[in-house]
């Protein structure tokens, strides 16, 4: 069963804020006092994840310089060089992760200051071992024609 203890969340949060009409990182905007990443990572601290995985651009610095600035603890940034989307940034989010890690949350930087306390602890509590392993998650649909 997964629970807090054998699960890491990776929020990635890579992302270019390009349609949100912003040069910034989406996950830098702010909502009511804080970035949403801060929210996020307010609800996994309140969830009692001890450790946190964030995978960011190479060359975008601006989220590390807000966990120093916050002097968030028990962090780790992953920069991916390549950029190649969410799988690849989860990927290289994993290459970080304590080998006795079981189950990975991943988490969109951009959406997921949305979840409460009680919808991640659910989630993690609906996912066994005897059951399938799931991830929310979204694609850009290409229409062609």
């Amino acid at each position: 069963m997964a629970t807090v203890k054998n699960t890491i969340p990776i929020i990635l949060a890579a992302g270019k804020g390009n349609r949100m009409g912003t040069v910034k990182n989406k996950c830098l905007l702010v909502i009511d006092g804080k970035t949403l990443l801060e929210w996020t990572i307010e609800t996994l601290r309140k969830v009692d994840f001890s450790i946190i995985v964030i995978v960011t651009r190479t060359t975008d610095n601006q989220i590390e310089k807000l966990i120093k600035k916050k002097n968030i603890p028990d962090v780790i940034i992953v920069q991916d060089p390549f950029f190649m989307g969410a799988g690849h940034a989860l990927f290289l989010g994993t290459l970080s992760t304590n080998p006795e890690t079981k189950y990975i949350l991943t988490l969109y930087g951009d959406d997921s200051f949305l979840y409460t306390q009680n919808t991640l602890k659910k989630l993690l509590s609906s996912i066994s071992n005897n059951h399938s392993v799931f991830q929310l998650t979204t694609v850009k649909k290409k229409i062609i024609g």
